[in-house]
């Protein structure tokens, strides 16, 4: 009877992502938990086997229904494993649970020192999203325990505390919402809710913050984080406007380090998109700036961006430009060989060729990177557009003109067509298709009237390589002269 794919085994998924402890720790708990079947679980985990084409089967199972049933029973159990493992871990959702059922049991004296114990280890700390919400919960069931013991004085000067904070987190919350909103559109993710922001809109945020900080008296300051995302919010209306960016930069530099690993590498990646778009546009400054909050993001550890396997949001290829911007090409090497390595199976190869070639490129080693970026497969906008017109400029650079014709031709009937990807990388990348065509009109044939009408086009648009032709255009009128 054919046997059961292990890929189709939410058992075996769960099982592998174990530690070998936790594998360990997982053989004790059959061992010891009473599932009523009598069975042993602990010889049946033994007894799972697989071959090399991924097939799996339990020994004695002669049915697949049997295996089915075994599997299932397994992963219950499993998760029964983890749930546990969790609760008997001292993190707020087990404190949370027992502070609960102490209440619900009349211990007031045991809810209370949970309670204590939990409001000195979180003093000062910023929580990360879902323990902010337990926390939340914990003062909400805080303040019902004090409903039936405290005076009215006592509670309500609680209930003024957990208000505030919880207003704060809402402020926080509707910025945060804002900032991601825009980004989500940048990349083409979403239609852009227009409805959401009329709403938010309709907030003064200046005049809350500044209610805020008089409030001199504020146990959790939140206001960093409040003024940090509403400068940030504020550039994004403008993106040449540097002095509410500078604002957000320099909050988030001096003052928001003690902020969890969640709400900090999430705020690195506000930065780094925000300034990325400000780099499309060429707004003065911003690259040194980019570079910058980019390193500083790598120094912290922070690689979450680097692991999504969708590109639009994988930052990958643009470090590698921006670096190189900078002739930065021993950070660009070292960044490829150590970070490559955590790209996702599916865009790994494509991305470390491309950077490769994107660095042997700008090294003058046009004949490698044009070997390099043959291998590249062209399985999406991103990579067809990189791939494309990097080729075009490296045929340029080894006098094809026949290739860059046709590689051209190629590209321009590509852009063509409707593409899920962000509308500024296809203009940027027609306006390039327009400028490289003149480029290769001037070249051919290099009058004042073909440099004047390249010199204008130039002047007037933004592109993809814009500066690299504006060299190669400077290249062809010193050769005239």
């Amino acid at each position: 009877m054919k046997n059961i794919k292990k890929n189709n085994l939410k058992f075996i998924a769960l099982y592998n992502s174990f530690s070998e402890q936790e594998k360990e720790d997982f053989r004790d708990f059959l061992k010891y938990n009473n599932t009523g079947t009598n069975r042993n679980y602990v010889e049946i985990l033994d007894s799972v086997k697989s071959d090399e084409t991924g097939e799996i089967e339990i020994k004695g199972s002669k049915s697949s229904i049997t295996r089915w049933n075994r599997f299932s029973e397994l992963n219950h159990l499993a998760e029964k494993f983890i749930i546990k493992k969790t609760i008997n871990s001292k993190n707020l959702l087990s404190r949370y649970i027992l502070m609960k059922e102490y209440d619900n049991r009349g211990l007031n004296s045991s809810f209370e020192n949970i309670y204590k114990t939990l409001k000195k280890e979180t003093f000062g700390k910023s929580l990360n999203n879902f323990d902010q919400e337990l926390n939340r919960l914990i003062e909400s069931l805080y303040l019902e325990h004090m409903k039936k013991i405290s005076s009215a004085k006592l509670f309500a000067e609680k209930l003024e505390e957990f208000n505030i904070g919880r207003l704060e987190i809402l402020i926080i919350n509707q910025l945060e919402f804002l900032i991601e909103m825009w980004i989500q559109r940048t990349v083409k993710q979403l239609n852009f809710n227009t409805f959401a922001m009329d709403i938010f809109e309709a907030f003064d945020f200046e005049k809350v913050i500044s209610i805020l900080s008089k409030r001199v008296d504020s146990k959790s300051d939140m206001r960093p984080t409040i003024r940090f995302l509403y400068y940030l919010y504020l550039s994004l209306n403008d993106l040449y406007d540097n002095l509410n960016y500078n604002k957000a930069q320099k909050i988030f530099v001096n003052d928001l380090k003690s902020i969890s690993k969640e709400k900090r590498e999430n705020y690195f990646s506000y930065l780094i998109f925000y300034g990325i778009e400000k780099q499309n546009l060429n707004v003065k400054g911003s690259l040194e700036n980019l570079f910058y909050i980019i390193n500083e993001n790598l120094k912290e550890v922070f690689t979450d961006d680097l692991e999504n396997k969708d590109i639009a949001l994988n930052n990958f290829r643009n470090y590698i430009h921006i670096a190189l911007s900078l002739k930065k090409y021993k950070w660009v090497n070292s960044f490829i060989n150590k970070y490559g390595q955590l790209l996702k199976p599916e865009i790994r190869d494509d991305l470390m060729k491309m950077g490769k070639a994107i660095l042997m490129f700008e090294k003058k080693d046009f004949k490698n990177s044009l070997e390099l970026l043959k291998q590249v497969q062209k399985k999406n906008p991103f990579n067809f557009i990189d791939v494309s017109v990097l080729k075009l400029k490296v045929l340029f650079e080894l006098s094809n003109p026949d290739d860059c014709h046709d590689e051209l031709r190629k590209l321009n009937e590509y852009l063509r067509k409707d593409r899920n990807v962000q509308d500024l990388l296809i203009i940027y990348a027609r306006t390039f298709c327009k400028g490289y065509s003149l480029l290769l009109k001037v070249n051919q044939n290099p009058t004042k009237k073909n440099i004047t009408e390249l010199q204008f086009f130039l002047s007037k648009n933004l592109l993809i390589g814009k500066k690299w032709i504006e060299e190669k255009l400077n290249e062809i009128i010193n050769g005239i002269n």
